[in-house]
Formats: structure tokens, sequence, C-alpha cells
């Protein structure tokens, strides 16, 4: 959880730099779209820690995927 946090704080920064960025550098949007694969990223990591361990869901959704 705390790398899909720490990407959501870190959002701001990448969106700047390409609102800013006259020419369409590459790296700028290399930048992020690295930064949406690690929130991505996050997100799967959370999804798949939650299927592993049942007693972090409810009773009567286990076994259900979201």
């Amino acid at each position: 959880m705390f790398v899909w946090i720490l990407s959501i704080v870190f959002l701001p920064f990448p969106t700047e730099l390409l609102s800013a960025a006259t020419k369409g550098g590459v790296g700028v949007h290399a930048l992020y779209v690295g930064h949406d694969l690690i929130t991505s990223v996050g997100v799967l990591l959370q999804q798949l820690s939650i299927v592993r361990r049942p007693e972090l869901t409810a009773e009567e959704h286990r076994g259900e995927a979201t």
C-alpha cells in the first residue's frame, strides 16, 4: 500500500513536467508512463496480498474476484 500511496503523492511532479514540456521530450513522457506503471504495480500487489490472505476480506466477499 505504501508504494501506491507514494505514487499518488508523487503524481503532481511528472504531471507538471509534462505540461511544461514545450518540445515533448521523450524523458518526460517516459517518467509519466513509468509513474503510471509503478502505480499499477502497486495496486496489483495490493490485490495479490488480499487474495493470498483471505482474513483481510469480509467473510461474505471471500473468493470473489474484483
